[in-house]
């Protein structure tokens, strides 16, 4: 998906971005002063911005980003990502209205943002600024004693609930327990090794809003164990009171 143009033009006196007028004379046929507020009758709606500022990290990697856009209007934003920084179209571009919800972190090394403004029929649908932090913040969410089988899922994918919103795992850690048994240190025998086979996790998904493990046995089938777990996590993003795009 390509960058919008920029549809506006900067007001110095007012130091705003005012969106192009689609109006002409035509369209004033027949229409009084009093029909005639301001000078803008037919301003583009949405109203786009792209801000001139790059986010440059030192090698592609997944962020989060918070921004704010001081504006008039309701406010949708796109985050254009590259990991070369030419912006000709091979960018991924992703897309955030007001309503959105499980806003995944974006992947890149450089990355752009627009902005874009509805106009609701009041008030000029104007842009003041615009401003963005990026953040690869990351956090720990443990899991102990957990019995797989009590999970949801099928055995070949169990899910694990996570207990707060992420916008991505980077790592999962997962430690099965030992099967029951018990050996002397001096004494071997059969009978007293053989209570269990052991079981080896596997990641089945690392997707932020369900991930899935499962656990093999030796023989290739699939098991259920008791098990700790540990993801490397970084934090949700989410729109707020202002519908502006934001971290916690």
């Amino acid at each position: 998906m390509a960058i919008p143009t920029d549809n506006g033009v900067y007001n110095w006196v007012t130091g705003e971005i005012e969106p192009n007028n689609q109006a002409t004379w035509a369209d004033l046929s027949g229409t009084t002063w009093a029909d005639w507020p301001q000078w803008n009758m037919e301003p583009v709606s949405p109203h786009y911005f792209t801000s001139p500022e790059f986010i440059a990290l030192p090698s592609p990697a997944y962020v989060s980003i918070r921004i704010t856009g001081d504006a008039t209007g309701d406010k949708t934003y796109q985050v254009h990502a590259s990991t070369s920084g030419l912006f000709t179209g091979e960018e991924t571009t992703y897309t955030i209205t007001r309503d959105a919800t499980d806003i995944p972190a974006f992947y890149g090394q450089y990355f752009r943002v627009t902005i874009g403004v509805e106009y609701n029929l009041a008030d000029l649908n104007v842009i003041r600024n615009i401003s963005t932090e990026a953040t690869n913040q990351t956090f720990e969410i443990s899991f102990k004693n957990v019995d797989s089988s009590s999970l949801g899922g099928s055995i070949s994918a169990r899910e694990l609930v996570l207990p707060r919103t992420v916008s991505n795992i980077e790592r999962i850690h997962v430690t099965p327990f030992a099967p029951d048994g018990y050996v002397e240190l001096d004494y071997i025998a059969n009978d007293y090794f053989e209570t269990g086979v052991p079981a080896y996790a596997g990641i089945v998904s690392k997707q932020a809003n369900g991930p899935k493990i499962t656990f093999v046995k030796d023989d290739g089938t699939y098991t259920d164990a008791i098990f700790d777990a540990v993801l490397i996590v970084q934090p949700e993003q989410y729109i707020n009171d202002s519908g502006d795009l934001d971290v916690r």
